[in-house]
């Protein structure tokens, strides 16, 4: 029997296990949609609460993978988006200088590209991060939010386009 599971059967002894089997993952994915370590790892807390509360009633078919990455996604933005609300963002950002090595993809995501990024739709920003920096499958990121794989081919084919545009914006801007 998998983790998954006994984890549906509410064997909490393999809980540990399974939340650190995934543990990285969640952070990691939470941290690109609000780049902030230590609002990822409130996220991540928050995903590992809803598995733990929610995984008796995770129905037989349903992809544990699929479901966190979904759940993370959807748990980021809305963080982020109470983030922005604020303006918690510019101020966090202007009071604390980002230490080095906090961000995983320092070297591939610049500030402009975070920017850019930040400047997407919704959708448009959940398909090119998960096609472009976590690798799904346009398969695996229609599943995890239950689209069909052509609307997410649109939403990333719009938001590269848009991310192209914003980049060269801010090429242009810069001095």
């Amino acid at each position: 029997m998998t983790m998954e599971a006994l984890l549906r059967r509410e064997e909490v002894d393999c809980l540990d296990s399974l939340l650190e089997k995934y543990r990285g993952h969640i952070w990691r994915l939470a941290f690109r949609f609000v780049q902030d370590a230590d609002e990822a790892q409130d996220v991540t807390q928050d995903v590992l609460l809803a598995l733990y509360q929610q995984a008796a009633r995770l129905r037989p078919e349903t992809r544990l993978a699929a479901w966190l990455t979904r759940v993370t996604s959807n748990a980021a933005l809305n963080a982020k988006r109470r983030r922005t609300t604020r303006r918690r963002y510019h101020l966090a950002a202007a009071a604390e200088p980002r230490r080095r090595g906090s961000n995983p993809d320092a070297g591939l995501v610049g500030t402009g590209l975070r920017r850019a990024l930040a400047a997407l739709p919704r959708g448009q920003r959940a398909a090119v991060i998960l096609r472009l920096l976590e690798e799904k499958t346009f398969r695996e990121i229609a599943e995890t939010f239950g689209v069909t794989e052509g609307t997410v081919k649109v939403q990333f084919a719009r938001g590269l386009s848009r991310l192209r545009r914003e980049m060269a914006e801010n090429r242009s801007e810069t001095p």
